[in-house]
């Protein structure tokens, strides 16, 4: 799927870490010996979100034709935004690409690579993955067949990932732009749906990965600011922050994002506009490349 070596090229950066951290609980056999994790009542609404991508004109195909998701907005030609969820409804999120600005002798080395999850329904999950295997279009600008990639678990090549300490399942795949995105089922969730799964079940982003070389900083700003906690048993190099509905996956760079070996989270340039009580001046998070803005 990579192109690239991208392991080597961050070991080179000195990013590695011992081990790449354990990945466990993957999954997609359900363990009801194991008691759910808490997860806090007061989650992040993820409103927009504006990431940097290379390859930009196959990821509108992928995003807008393979996904289904209607491009609300597109400025130029190096800009365009897209809405996650249904018109109308509070939960929906925009996503924007905008072109890298990373020369192009590095861009197929050291591209924006980022990590976020998209909800859908708690009884969806099967028939979603289903959904991600039939999909499938010609690209007039190239005249190939594009699907959809699927990660699988490389512990056990599972392509329904389940982590019984949340209480979800997930299916993991890959655009063009070589973001990892999460289609995570919660079954705590009371929002279930009939029928065979379509892309007008996608319901927003809920979360988001954070990179950022102070983790424990970053999170006591956050809680401090929106009076969100963490996950308990989270870690100083991970640490989920919000709530069921919307979480910032705050992680140290070097560590793989779930469920790959050796995709390595990095710190890109990213805006990310949540809601809030009131509008607060934007927030550069600390050690990353991260823009935090409210509206109310």
């Amino acid at each position: 799927m990579r192109e690239i070596n991208r392991r080597l090229f961050m070991k080179q950066l000195g990013l590695l870490t011992a081990g790449a951290g354990a990945v466990s609980l993957l999954s997609s056999c359900y363990d009801d010996r194991l008691d759910p994790l808490t997860i806090p009542e007061k989650p992040f609404e993820i409103v927009e979100l504006n990431l940097r991508a290379r390859r930009l004109e196959q990821n509108r195909f992928f995003w807008e034709t393979l996904m289904g998701f209607t491009v609300v907005d597109a400025p130029s030609a190096n800009q365009y935004t897209l809405r996650i969820g249904q018109e109308n409804d509070e939960k929906q999120t925009l996503l924007t690409f905008r072109k890298s600005t990373l020369p192009p002798t590095l861009e197929d080395s050291f591209f924006p690579q980022y990590h976020f999850t998209i909800s859908i329904p708690s009884n969806q999950i099967e028939s979603c993955l289903e959904w991600i295997l039939q999909q499938k279009a010609i690209n007039p600008a190239t005249n190939e067949e594009v699907t959809i990639p699927l990660w699988k678990d490389y512990l056990n090549g599972a392509e329904i990932i389940r982590r019984n300490l949340y209480n979800s399942q997930s299916v993991f795949i890959e655009d063009p732009a070589g973001n990892v995105v999460e289609l995570l089922a919660r079954h705590v969730m009371n929002n279930t749906q009939d029928g065979p799964f379509n892309n007008n079940m996608f319901i927003g982003i809920s979360e988001v990965g954070i990179v950022t070389r102070d983790v424990r900083k970053t999170a006591a700003l956050l809680k401090e600011t929106f009076g969100v906690e963490d996950v308990v048993g989270s870690s100083n190099s991970f640490k989920p922050m919000g709530g069921a509905t919307g979480l910032l996956k705050l992680i140290v760079p070097g560590k793989p994002w779930i469920p790959t070996e050796n995709e390595l989270a990095v710190d890109h340039e990213m805006e990310l506009t949540i809601r809030h009580t009131e509008v607060l001046d934007p927030i550069l998070l600390p050690k990353s490349g991260v823009l935090l803005k409210t509206v109310a």
